[in-house]
């Protein structure tokens, strides 16, 4: 189809950085598809190993992992609150009741909602990569940004976006409801990612009016050159 004349050097520009975006957009969600993957398979055989880890034998003491759970942990509380005695043996105890005790299956469960919530929020981020890849990919390839997938792939891309602040909704509150030791729930909008949005499906109204207005054009002067032959 044909479109509105645009300057040369304005088209060449807007091409070579579309380019430019599409080939590392490419190259981000391929990486990120890989890190997903790996961070998946890592969730799976942490919990796998916290399930099936005891830290005391039969007689109630501390067995080889046991011990190792006990030194790492008080070094790390010693640093962590100053060599404060109190606050460590507090925390330890927690600890203790999440490894192996009261809050062990309930932490299961927390740990594999937080690593089932990461894989679908980078596998959201893989899918607006991909929508970026083909619109500048589109933008390159087309003499006109205006084209009629483009607007539909922007609306996409903030239906990405509204997914993504969905699921971390529902995963902060899905994790307060099996785990109350992390203070419970606490439902946090994220302004600048709703106005996002909205920026986004605006975006999008406007590059379908372009290519409304652009089309009108090219009739209108397919018109007056059938009238002038």
């Amino acid at each position: 189809m044909q479109s509105l004349k645009i300057n040369k050097d304005t088209l060449k520009h807007m091409k070579g950085l579309s380019k430019v975006i599409y080939i590392i957009a490419r190259i981000s969600w391929i990486v990120l598809l890989l890190l997903t993957f790996l961070v998946a398979l890592v969730g799976v055989i942490f919990i796998v190993v916290l399930g099936n880890m005891e830290l005391y034998n039969t007689d109630g003491t501390l067995n080889e992992y046991g011990q190792v759970f006990d030194t790492t942990i008080t070094n790390n509380f010693m640093n962590t609150y100053n060599g404060d005695l109190e606050q460590v043996e507090e925390a330890k105890e927690i600890a203790y009741d999440l490894a192996d005790g009261a809050y062990k299956e309930d932490f299961i469960i927390f740990l594999a909602v937080v690593f089932f919530g990461l894989v679908i929020q980078m596998s959201l981020v893989i899918f607006l990569l991909m929508k970026l890849d083909n619109l500048f990919l589109n933008i390159a390839k087309e003499s006109t940004p205006f084209s009629k997938e483009n607007p539909k792939i922007i609306r996409m891309i903030g239906w990405g976006f509204g997914a993504y602040l969905i699921l971390e909704c529902f995963c902060s509150y899905v994790s307060s409801q099996i785990l109350p030791l992390n203070g419970g729930f606490k439902m946090n909008f994220n302004l600048s990612l709703i106005v996002l949005i909205l920026i986004i499906f605006a975006i999008s109204y406007v590059f379908n009016y372009a290519y409304e207005l652009q089309k009108n054009y090219v009739r209108v002067a397919k018109e007056l050159e059938e009238g002038q032959e």
